[in-house]
């Protein structure tokens, strides 16, 4: 008996490699990385962070629930039909097309998933050869599917709160009164395989085929799929560290409730249509008030009357060396007060062999920074701030040299 699950399970990690959603993953990644690397250099001139940033730090993440949600698939049998997973990688394909992470929720994927199966059983079971193949969920089977999304919204709210400040990207965005604010961006990205059971009995000429094995009446095979679950989070008004933590909160909150409800559903089938409503009605409600914040909140990454404001640095550089955070406030470079990242740079200039800098911390303490200045120090220190992006100021100069000849 052991000796078949244990074939059985390499087979199904073996299919995995077969799922075209396994190898879509890694082109999101390297879409996003590219698109991002290009708006950083067109709003600061400089790529700020690598390829792959978006999945870093998370593949023991990765594992500890693949490894977790497995043990719970294979224990109370997770059973999807090979048209419900087509049907997801469908979905799942489409939604990250928009470069959108959050649409990445698994509220969103497994939700629209269940919505539009049903969508079909009602309306087009007959209408498509394709969709002939469609079954209506068991009551056991419909109530595993909404266990696995509140799972899921779990996972996803632990993805969110792993990010630390090093995962943060930064993003400048035109203000209504014309003024380049700056904002700070959560964009991570999990590839969660799991060990799901496909009846054969849904598949014409399957058994002869593909390595089967039998539990009760029915026939099932194992394959591995590859959830891919993505947060996006952006803040404009506070720290996106202060900013995340509320939302994790609410996530939370949020995938509780969803279990709840699904557990609910092994009882009464009403709870699972229930739960998957919940689910996206949750987490677009949580959406649409931090959308609300970011709109009607005071901007943090703004221009200020004393001192200029951090948005980032880069990786490696002095910056980062002295440890000036994002959101901080420099007040003064060698004694002389600056306002704008060219006043910062002038005073920077007067620097001997060192540079000393007054600095505002998030508690509105002072501190002083006094350090070598190298030669191959970058020429603001690796220190990043909201204003124009690095491109208008570059055909602004272009243009004004033009003039002067």
């Amino acid at each position: 008996m052991l000796e078949e699950w244990g074939r059985q399970l390499v087979q199904g990690v073996g299919r995995m490699f077969l799922n075209p959603l396994f190898y879509w993953s890694f082109i999101v990644l390297i879409i996003a990385g590219a698109r991002r690397i290009r708006e950083e250099r067109k709003y600061f001139g400089v790529k700020v962070n690598d390829y792959f940033k978006e999945i870093e730090r998370s593949f023991w993440l990765a594992f500890l629930f693949a490894f977790i949600l497995s043990l719970l698939s294979l224990g109370l049998g997770f059973v999807w039909s090979q048209e419900l997973i087509y049907l997801f990688a469908f979905v799942t394909i489409i939604l990250s097309i928009t470069g959108s992470f959050q649409l990445l929720a698994p509220a969103y994927t497994l939700g629209i998933t269940f919505f539009l199966y049903m969508l079909v059983l009602i309306f087009f079971k007959e209408s498509f050869s394709f969709t002939e193949g469609f079954s209506i969920l068991s009551d056991r089977d419909g109530a595993m599917f909404a266990l696995l999304l509140a799972l899921l919204m779990f996972v996803e709210a632990f993805l969110l709160m792993q990010a630390k400040e090093g995962d943060l990207f930064s993003r400048l965005r035109l203000s209504e009164r014309g003024l380049w604010l700056g904002e700070q961006q959560v964009k991570r990205l999990l590839i969660v395989p799991v060990f799901l059971l496909i009846p054969t009995d849904t598949m014409d000429g399957v058994q002869p085929l593909l390595p089967y094995f039998q539990i009760g009446d029915t026939t099932y095979y194992i394959t591995l799929l590859p959830f891919l679950l993505g947060s996006q989070l952006t803040s404009i008004t506070t720290p996106m560290i202060v900013f995340k933590k509320r939302v994790v909160s609410q996530k939370f909150l949020l995938a509780t409730i969803t279990l709840a409800l699904a557990i609910l559903s092994f009882f009464h089938p009403f709870f699972i249509l229930l739960t998957v409503l919940v689910a996206v009605i949750g987490t677009e409600w949580i959406t649409y008030k931090n959308k609300l914040r970011n709109r009607y909140g005071v901007p943090f990454f703004a221009p200020q009357k004393e001192g200029i404001r951090v948005l980032t640095t880069l990786p490696g550089s002095r910056a980062k060396e002295l440890e000036i955070l994002p959101g901080e406030i420099i007040k003064k470079v060698n004694g002389i007060p600056v306002s704008n990242s060219h006043e910062f740079y002038e005073a920077l200039q007067t620097s001997g062999a060192f540079f000393k800098l007054e600095v505002l911390d998030h508690n509105q303490e002072v501190r002083f920074i006094q350090s070598a200045f190298y030669a191959n120090d970058h020429h603001e220190l690796g220190l990043i701030f909201p204003e124009e992006p690095y491109e208008q100021r570059v055909t602004y100069m272009l243009k004004k040299v033009t003039k002067e000849k």
